[in-house]
Formats: structure tokens, sequence, C-alpha cells
């Protein structure tokens, strides 16, 4: 076997990420499977995967965004990405020293932004930024899990089913399918929150309404003139 796991130190919809060493070329790496089922897109491959593969190798390299670091790895029904080496996830992280410091929480959700940013500039929304898709070497972070990302394009209508709910955009809560990489950054803006505070900021009964109801607490209702079409 090629790579040896030491430790997961993530795991989502898609696949689990974990440490692990390269005995072909003896080096620490990240190495990400994901199992696919019957259902494939592409010549066996789920849509999530075919997606985050071709995020990883089109995009151009950024300090803050997780890099492919060799060929895909394809075996049975498991892919394997080989990514940079990172220790754990921005959720492990930040919760392992609470309370973090005002300045180490601004410092990390600017780094965050610097990935998304970057995303942005090359035309791809995340659309499901969190603690747990991000991960951590040392106190440097890099934006990972590109599963659900997808090239923008003016006019475009884009599935509902995304952004994990507890950090998802109001206007995705309302079924506006033409929404925007507004829904990255109000991710971004939860994420800042919760670093800041030390816990998750918005707690759902699992049902959009309830997400709906947090945010106009804390923001207002809607109304025509600051969301047109709202009536």
């Amino acid at each position: 076997m090629r790579f040896s796991r030491k430790r997961k130190v993530g795991e989502g919809a898609f696949g689990r990420v974990y440490v692990a060493h390269d005995t072909k070329l003896q080096r620490e790496v990240a190495i990400k499977e994901s199992q696919h089922g019957l259902e494939h897109a592409y010549e066996g491959l789920g849509c999530e995967t075919v997606r985050e593969i071709a995020c990883l190798v089109q995009m151009p390299a950024h300090r803050h965004v997780l890099s492919l670091l060799d060929d895909v790895i394809y075996a049975g029904r498991v892919t394997t990405l080989v990514l940079e080496p990172m220790e754990c996830s921005l959720l492990d992280y930040y919760r392992a020293r609470l309370p973090l410091a005002r300045a180490r929480a601004d410092d990390l959700a600017c780094q965050l932004a610097s990935g998304i940013a970057h995303l942005h500039a090359h035309g791809v929304m995340h659309r499901d930024v969190k603690p747990a898709n991000a991960l951590m070497l040392g106190h440097h972070l890099r934006l990972s899990d590109f599963g659900l990302a997808r090239r923008m394009a003016p006019g475009r209508a884009y599935t509902l089913e995304a952004v994990t709910l507890n950090y998802r955009a109001p206007e995705l809560l309302l079924g506006d399918e033409h929404y925007d990489a507004g829904v990255d950054v109000f991710a971004l803006g939860l994420v800042h929150l919760e670093l800041l505070e030390g816990r998750m900021i918005c707690w759902t009964d699992g049902t959009q309404y309830s997400m709906l109801v947090q945010i106009f607490k804390a923001c207002g209702t809607p109304s025509e003139a600051t969301y047109p079409g709202i009536s």
C-alpha cells in the first residue's frame, strides 16, 4: 500500500481526509478518499468527486487554497486525492484553543476570506464554506473540500441544495436559484462570528424555516425595499 494512514483530520458527505505517509516518495501528505456508489456521473465517479478534481486541477495555486500534489488515484470504488499535508480542520483547531484571542480569530477569518476571494476571482463559488472545510497546518489555513464548487455564469440557475444548513444564506433559504458568490461571503461572516464566540452561531432544528427565523431576528425581516420580490 502506497499510503500509510496516520490519523483522520476531517470527514464530510463526500469523503474522509487523513494525514498519511507516502511510502513511494517518502513524504508526509494529506489524502482524501471518496467512495462512490453505483450511481455515477462520469466514468464511475460521483458528480462531487468530478467537480472537486476539476477545481483542484484547474485552480491556480494560492497560499490559502489546498493544492493537489499528485495524480488522482483510482482503485475500484475509491478515488484518492493526494493533497498538501495538513494537521487538522479549522473546526478542531479552534475548539482545542478556546477562547481564541480576537486577533487570532480575525487572522483566521482573513486567511479564509483570501482563499474564497481567490476562487471568486477565477469564477468559482465554493458553496460549502464552514470550519470543517478549511484545514490547518500550524496557524496557516487552506480552504478545502470543493465537492460542491461550481463555475459562475450570469443568469445561470443553480441547485438550492448547497451550503450546510447552519451556514446557508437567506437567498438560498428563500428559493432563489439565481444566487451568486454572496452565499460564500455570508457563510464566511458566520464562520468569523463562530471563531469569535467559540460556538456555532445558528443552531437549527434541521429545517430551513428555523434558520430563516434566526437570520430575520438578527438582521430584520426583509421587505420589498431590501429584498425585491420577497412579497
